[in-house]
């Protein structure tokens, strides 16, 4: 199992952090919003990356700080996946996301904020 990497960067070393240390072979995958829409969404087509295989993730999140920051991870094994939101009435594109899929979370303490918001544990 890869060692997990965590970093705490600023929009600047983000942007170092990107083109240097993920390495040749990192594809780089964003959340777009394509009509910046306010509507209730549902979700449309999904794709898996490589057919939704496991593979290795280095993700980065923004953090609630006074000032702009990133937290960013590196996930040993994850699916990923892109799914189009689409509006609820018209069933039209609204954006397309990045999601991943963490397949083994053992490595996480069970008081990590996402088993708490979801009401679950490793």
């Amino acid at each position: 199992m890869s060692r997990l990497h965590e970093y705490n960067l600023s929009a600047e070393d983000l942007i170092d952090f990107g083109t240097c240390i993920p390495g040749c072979f990192a594809i780089l995958r964003t959340t777009d919003s394509v009509n910046k829409s306010t509507w209730e969404v549902t979700i449309g087509e999904v794709s898996g990356i490589n057919g939704g295989a496991v593979t290795e993730s280095f993700s980065c999140h923004q953090s609630l700080y006074p000032y702009l920051l990133h937290y960013c991870h590196s996930v040993p094994k994850v699916r990923v996946y892109e799914p189009n939101g689409l509006d609820c009435k018209g069933r039209n594109r609204i954006n397309h996301g990045v999601t991943v899929c963490h397949v083994d979370s053992s490595a996480s303490g069970p008081g990590h904020c996402a088993f708490i918001a979801l009401g679950h544990s490793p």
